[in-house]
């Protein structure tokens, strides 16, 4: 049997936020040709503030591609949780999309969790990253560990440590066995400062930033962030 995965109201949201930028739950026509990216996630891929990393990757890689954002606040791998990435209209919508790449980044809400899902979480993780292999576009799919989670808003208190220690571990070592590209953010030196996350969980448009640059360097670009 599946451990029932339960979290806490004010965790399983990571900070829900109804003000926030428009999610893409349709379809963009997109022009012939142009290479079709889909961020995909929970609030950290949205951005429940300001402009999200999806906007400055795509002003980074210009106009053959088309770079659409498929967050969703809240949300998790685990697909037995109160609010499974894959039961959202984001997930259904980044399928439709077809993309040519995928990039996903989940796990932070997950680190909620205060029992041993780690094996779920594998399994779950790894479903989703097989499931969009699958689709008729075949895009490649990139991982990303989430961004370290600043002291002092900890609920509950081992989330911090879940992340960096438990999460963040699985995801290298799944792209590894996959041969999947990976964006390492958790350990991020840029990553690290703490000004850059307002809430202590949520980076702010220099933080998103950064990500941008780091995935633009991911896909063959060059570095142009001024934080090294």
């Amino acid at each position: 049997m599946r451990t029932q995965f339960h979290l806490i109201a004010s965790t399983m949201l990571v900070v829900l936020i109804a003000a926030g930028p428009t999610t893409t739950t349709t379809a963009p026509t997109t022009k012939p040709g142009a290479i079709r990216i889909a961020c995909c996630g929970d609030s950290m891929t949205r951005r429940p503030v300001g402009k999200a990393y999806s906007d400055h990757l795509a002003r980074l890689l210009g106009d053959n591609y088309d770079v659409r954002n498929f967050g969703h606040d809240g949300v998790t791998a685990l697909r037995d949780s109160g609010r499974p990435f894959f039961k959202m209209p984001e997930f259904e919508a980044s399928n439709t999309f077809e993309p040519n790449i995928v990039i996903l980044m989940l796990g932070t809400n997950d680190a909620a969790n205060k029992t041993d899902v780690w094996q779920q979480f594998t399994d779950d993780m790894l479903w989703l990253v097989h499931h969009y292999q699958s689709l008729p576009s075949k895009p490649r799919v990139i991982l990303m560990t989430p961004p370290p989670l600043m002291p002092g808003r900890e609920d509950p208190e081992n989330r911090l440590m879940n992340l960096r220690d438990k999460i963040s571990p699985i995801v290298r070592k799944m792209a590894a066995d996959e041969r999947l590209t990976l964006v390492e953010l958790q350990t991020e030196p840029a990553l690290a400062d703490a000004s850059l996350y307002p809430d202590k969980v949520h980076l702010n448009e220099a933080g998103a930033t950064i990500v941008a640059d780091r995935v633009h360097t991911a896909l063959g670009g060059k570095a142009t962030s001024s934080r090294n």
